[in-house]
């Protein structure tokens, strides 16, 4: 409890000092939505959404002093920038394949372009150029021009890193790339396992709590020959972690946290239902965002009484799910940039045919940014159709428990869960 209050007594104090702006210019993304993200206690949080101008820009003051990863959305692209309390300001040509991010202010971002375009050279000297060469004879024009090439990526002078936060950034993701290249588990574990219960605040800030808790979690079942020995490895390996770490701190709450979302959409979902009782079990005060979790889990219990979607605006005269009034009604969470989906949406549409005939009702929740990329899909449907437009960081979504898409929730006329699912057959008997 003493680390939380501690975040907290952080946070307040932040809000007081220094502010910074983050501004960009994106081609060919004009008047459209861009999400800001950070790293609070290791779990990635929605900051803002703001909107480009007809130029395509935008700019947001970030009210507080951050040191860290920060995840820019842009429809259904996603880019990372690193702040230290100074102003970001940067050109993206969204179109680019390459998608070059120029940065005309913020040193740190500057100094890791350029690192990565001289990583970038070695790579292609090391790799494309050195196949290249094998193909071709000394004295041939092309092998002369990847000679001088080779030659000249040599000369290049390294990059030097001075920025301490970013020298953790990279050398961290360096240690995660070789622990997955590794043959050896248990040693990989043992360094992780000292990481998650040393390292300093930087690993939550800079987004490394999940991978290293991935990485953890795949060593853990590595050798295992059955199911359920994957599951007692795994068991052991985080109870171990747990308790190394403080089960009543911060940090392990977000590693609890991290740990049930990665195995309840796995092949261990008993496994995860364990650690959530374990979670509802502790007796100090716990995080929000692991309290929202088993909170979400309960609000869609069958029986329970499901929390009220309240719309922006009006959807068919109705301004909430509780004023559609029907016998039955499917709650249906989707999106547009989901493959199954929009490959179950015409099943969907031909189950509402009965559906609606006996006195039920769908209504569909779009988990996405813009009301142009979903409105396509269902123009035609004839339910009741609703977004706020913040994709999985959309309260709905957190209240509802929802982790994946489609999912399906059936209730009453009383707005009671009847059912779960995630296909619409698993409802057909319903359907008239």
């Amino acid at each position: 409890m003493r680390r939380i209050f501690l975040a907290a007594v952080l946070l307040v104090s932040f809000m007081g000092q220094a502010q910074f702006n983050v501004a960009g210019e994106l081609k060919n993304y004009e008047q459209k939505p861009v999400i800001l993200r950070v790293y609070d206690n290791g779990i990635i949080k929605f900051l803002t959404k703001v909107e480009t101008d007809k130029n395509g820009k935008f700019m947001y003051k970030v009210p507080f002093a951050y040191n860290g990863l920060m995840h820019i959305e842009l429809g259904n692209n996603a880019y990372q920038l690193i702040s230290d309390n100074s102003d970001i300001d940067f050109t993206l040509n969204v179109n680019d394949p390459i998608k070059k991010i120029d940065f005309k202010k913020g040193e740190v971002n500057q100094a890791l372009a350029k690192y990565n375009e001289y990583k970038a050279y070695l790579d292609i000297r090391d790799n494309m150029l050195s196949a290249l060469e094998s193909f071709y004879n000394s004295g041939q024009p092309f092998y002369e021009a990847i000679v001088k090439e080779k030659q000249r990526i040599n000369n290049l002078k390294p990059v030097e890193i001075k920025n301490s936060n970013l020298n953790y950034y990279l050398n961290t993701q360096q240690l995660l790339d070789t622990y997955a290249n590794s043959t050896k588990p248990e040693e990989v574990k043992k360094e992780i396992l000292n990481h998650l219960a040393n390292d300093g605040i930087e690993m939550e800030s800079f987004g490394f709590l999940q991978p290293f808790v991935t990485q953890y979690l795949s060593n853990s079942v590595k050798g295992a020959q059955t199911l359920e020995g994957a599951k007692e490895n795994l068991k052991s390996s985080v109870d171990q972690l747990l308790d190394k770490v403080g089960e009543e701190t911060a940090r392990a709450q977000s590693i609890l946290l991290t740990v049930i979302n990665m195995l309840q959409g796995s092949n261990f979902k008993d496994v995860a239902k364990e650690y959530k009782s374990r979670a509802e079990s502790l007796t100090c005060e716990i995080t929000p965002e692991l309290k929202q979790l088993l909170q979400g889990d309960k609000n869609i219990q069958v029986g329970k009484k499901v929390p009220n979607i309240v719309f922006d605006k009006a959807v068919k005269g109705k301004k909430s799910l509780y004023d559609i009034k029907a016998d039955k009604k499917l709650i249906l969470f989707w999106g547009s940039w989901c493959g199954h989906c929009k490959r179950e949406m015409p099943f969907v549409k031909e189950f509402y045919k009965g559906f609606k005939k006996s006195g039920g009702e769908i209504v569909a929740f779009a988990v996405d940014l813009n009301k142009n990329d979903y409105e396509e899909w269902v123009k035609d449907a004839g339910w009741y159709n609703y977004s706020d437009l913040l994709k999985w960081d959309s309260p709905v979504i957190k209240e509802f428990g929802i982790n994946g898409t489609p999912t399906f929730i059936l209730v009453d006329k009383n707005n009671k869960v009847i059912k779960t699912g995630s296909r619409v057959s698993e409802f057909v008997d319903l359907s008239n």
